[in-house]
């Protein structure tokens, strides 16, 4: 099941990076639910808080392992999405697993002064 909720009350146009989404969502696919998990889903938020646009990919697969969460695991997308993050000033990734349940929790934080177009 992919779920998503997308905050209807932007009043502005904004430009995120290119590919900033797509590579989580492939990350749930490809390794956190290859199991065949039942019930399994992704959920995409995508919000704004505190003056940041806020970005949530969750789903409820398999998780990190240890080597994932130390950070010694370098995944091509998750150092992609790093990259394309560097050129706005303020602005977060983080992932982990997600507390107190199964899955894995991906958050982005753009503040909205880097992402508004002219």
């Amino acid at each position: 099941e992919l779920q998503r909720n997308v905050d209807k009350a932007f009043d502005k146009k904004i430009f995120l990076p290119q590919m900033l989404i797509q590579p989580l969502i492939e990350n749930s696919f490809k390794h956190g639910l290859k199991d065949g998990i039942k019930d399994a889903f992704i959920h995409i938020v995508i919000n704004q808080e505190n003056g940041h646009l806020l970005i949530l990919v969750e789903d409820n697969g398999n998780g990190l392992n240890e080597e994932s969460l130390k950070g010694t695991s370098s995944s091509f997308r998750i150092v992609a999405i790093r990259e394309r993050l560097m050129g706005y000033k303020g602005s977060s990734f983080k992932v982990g697993n997600k507390k107190g349940e199964r899955g894995v929790r991906n958050e982005i934080r753009i503040p909205f002064n880097e992402l508004l177009s002219e």
